[in-house]
């Protein structure tokens, strides 16, 4: 086998091993996509049912009223939004299962004056049972779905919630009649133990924190005073004889809007729980990734088994290589002087090395930077000055250093959060970036702490340098944030000093000037001399 076979052999294995993974992750991906884009499309049908039944149960209550009542307007009004809101789910709605004749049959009915009230109210309830059964199957399709418990607690709310209506509906039939109507009484002790039954599957697929929402909502007074009514109705038999029919709608409606809001809650945790596995998703799509890499140390280890038949072939390649990484020199070329494999492989190395020689470049300049602001980091600030204290015992030289940080920098991300709080970083090193000199160092010293060193500067210099700084700083509008003032401690280099010493020095004089009101410069030489540089007639602390 020639060398051009194995390398087209090493080829053709490593795109069959790629290909392959690739193919088997790809499947993968698709079969679970597949199955959030279910879960996500009955989300939406089940979000449109709810509002359907919602607005159904609406115009049954208004409908009911009206038909003792002699007033129609609201009816139509009702029966209006309850027309837009099928039109606008007709996507989900308008199926087998829906039974629209018997709606219009029944809304005929209403307006001809020939219904029975329980004729009525039946229809309604039938229709409502209806997509009710069709939330339950699709409920039961998403038996292995992360989302199937948070779908059946929904189904159960929106059936606690069309049971509550049916007991307002007869409770309130029962307030319209004269006397007591033991089928009344009946029917509303049969249709609370629905109600109740259907409260106790709720609670038990529910999470804590629907749960908790539904709690909240029944623990209100006005909530618990309908409850109370119905209970004593259902125990005593008596219809309740201290409230009006409209009184008894009006409060029965509160509980109905307040498990209303309980549904949206629902829907936002189903939501919720979709999105979480869209994550789980990449999470699969990551471990597809390591398969790959596992893959691909396998076919790197056929491949050294085929390198070590080209190793004589490669005897020139070899040593340049050993003589680059002897002298980590990666301007070195290897001579690429024919036109065949091994030319071609050199001219290919040769490539290596510029990509390898750029990116030492780019690993020293990330080495030597903070990312955000585009000052020195810590580490370099410290190599530098480390290199100006050896510079400065050789030729007893001047050398001053400017510490200072943003006033009140925790207020600003509790306020605005972090996001503001990197551009106040970064707007306020452009400031500072533009205000000093090139030989001047600027550091990020950490947090919201700043570093210029001036290297061949004194203690005077540092003072106008500082007030400068705090002089732009302040005259500054910063994005979201407004007005930002920093805090200044200054210090010069002593010839006993050490790199401790120095930046402590400093940091008290930062102290300082923290402590004497901020949105000032502060030195430990000043201090002694008794002379604090502050903008005359102004105290510039800036409140917490």
């Amino acid at each position: 086998m020639t060398l051009r076979q194995k390398i087209i052999l090493l080829g053709l294995l490593s795109i069959f091993g790629i290909s392959l993974t690739l193919w088997g992750q790809y499947a993968e991906y698709t079969l679970q996509l597949r199955k959030v884009e279910a879960i996500s499309h009955d989300v939406r049908v089940i979000k449109a049912y709810s509002i359907v039944i919602h607005e159904l149960q609406k115009e049954r209550g208004k409908s009911k009223i009206s038909a003792s009542d002699a007033s129609k307007g609201a009816v139509i009004t009702q029966r209006a939004a309850t027309d837009k809101v099928l039109s606008m789910q007709s996507q989900f709605i308008r199926g087998t299962f829906f039974a629209w004749h018997k709606l219009e049959r029944a809304r005929r009915a209403f307006d001809s004056g020939t219904h029975k009230p329980s004729d009525l109210m039946d229809t309604y309830s039938l229709l409502i049972g209806d997509i009710l059964d069709e939330m339950k199957r699709i409920t039961r399709q998403h038996d292995s779905a992360s989302a199937k418990n948070e779908i059946l607690a929904h189904h159960y709310l929106v059936g606690t919630k069309e049971y509550m209506g049916l007991m307002r509906a007869t409770t309130g039939r029962w307030l319209e009649i004269v006397g007591e109507d033991d089928n009344l009484h009946h029917n509303l002790v049969q249709i609370n133990a629905l109600y109740g039954e259907e409260l106790r599957k709720f609670q038990i697929e529910a999470s804590p924190d629907l749960r908790k929402a539904y709690g909240e909502m029944i623990s209100a007074p006005e909530i618990q005073s309908t409850l109370k009514e119905i209970s004593q109705a259902v125990q005593t038999g008596k219809k309740p004889s201290r409230i009006t029919t409209q009184m008894w709608w009006s409060m029965a409606t509160s509980v109905m809007d307040g498990l209303k809001n309980v549904e949206e809650r629902s829907l936002e945790d189903i939501v919720s729980k979709a999105t979480a596995r869209i994550e789980e998703l990449r999470g699969s799509i990551r471990l597809g990734i390591l398969v790959a890499l596992a893959i691909g140390a396998v076919i790197i280890i056929i491949t050294i088994s085929i390198i070590v038949g080209l190793l004589r072939a490669l005897g020139n390649i070899l040593r340049s290589i050993d003589l680059i990484s002897t002298t980590m020199d990666f301007s070195e070329r290897i001579p690429a002087n024919s036109d065949d494999e091994i030319g071609r492989i050199s001219t290919g190395f040769n490539h290596l090395l510029e990509v390898a020689q750029r990116l030492l470049a780019e690993k020293d300049y990330l080495a030597s930077t903070d990312t955000l602001t585009g000052a020195y980091n810590r580490l370099q600030f410290n190599r530098v000055l480390l290199e100006e204290i050896d510079r400065k015992r050789r030729n007893l030289t001047e050398m001053s250093l400017i510490l200072f940080d943003i006033d009140h920098f925790k207020l600003i991300n509790d306020s605005f959060g972090h996001d503001v709080g990197d551009e106040v970083l970064k707007t306020l090193s452009r400031l500072v970036s533009g205000s000093i000199r090139v030989i001047d160092i600027f550091v990020r010293f950490g947090g919201e702490e700043f570093i210029v060193l001036l290297r061949d500067d004194g203690l005077e210099r540092a003072e106008a340098v500082a007030e400068k700084l705090r002089t732009v700083i302040e005259a500054n509008e910063f994005p979201s944030a407004g007005k930002v003032t920093c805090s200044f401690g200054v210090t010069s280099w002593a010839d006993n000093d050490t790199n401790t010493s120095f930046l402590k020095r400093a940091d008290e004089a930062l102290y300082s000037a923290k402590e004497e009101g901020r949105n000032r410069i502060c030195s430990r030489e000043a201090k002694e001399k008794k002379k604090v540089l502050a903008p005359p007639g102004k105290n510039r602390a800036v409140d917490k």
